[in-house]
């Protein structure tokens, strides 16, 4: 089976019809932020542990913020609805808030734990840079300190400081 994209306009017009039930592909955080009143959760990181019953009586459309991570999933979301007929929303949460769709903010969501590292990278090498030039060479090893730090995670694949961003209390939920 493949999913079939439709406009915000179908999907709210299915889900207020067809009783089609919408499900959101974004992460917690991101969903946190703001969702569609009696969406089904279910993030894409998610998805192969899914063990989700889809009706198969019912249309099925999936959303993310703006469409192109579903439009990317196309396949493993087309596996997950199986039989039901399933869709997939042009322009995902941002198309269907702009055409009037009942969307409900939460609390602005903390900055996703990759973007928080980038962050701490680029202020502590900008900052040895700056020290370096202003107080004492022997600063710009920070800035090199932190390319190491990036090449290690780059070439493993592995970040400690994500893992230790990610306990912090602000990421937890």
């Amino acid at each position: 089976m493949s999913l079939h994209t439709i406009s915000a306009e179908q999907a709210v017009a299915m889900m207020q019809g067809d009783d089609a039930l919408l499900i959101d592909v974004r992460e917690a955080q991101e969903r946190a932020g703001a969702f569609v009143p009696g969406s089904e959760h279910l993030p894409l990181t998610r998805l192969c542990a899914a063990r989700l019953a889809l009706p198969a009586d019912r249309p099925v459309i999936f959303h993310c913020v703006n469409g192109v991570r579903t439009a990317a999933a196309a396949g493993p979301l087309a596996a997950l609805a199986r039989d039901a007929e399933a869709y997939i929303v042009r322009g995902g949460l941002e198309e269907l808030r702009r055409v009037g769709a009942l969307v409900v903010a939460g609390p602005a969501p903390p900055w996703q734990v990759m973007r928080q590292a980038q962050v701490v990278a680029g202020a502590l090498a900008l900052g040895g840079v700056v020290a370096g030039a202003l107080v004492d060479p022997a600063f710009d090893a920070l800035a090199a300190l932190v390319g190491g730090w990036l090449l290690f995670t780059g070439l493993t694949g592995t970040c400690p400081v994500l893992r230790a961003l990610a306990a912090m209390p602000w990421n937890r939920q």
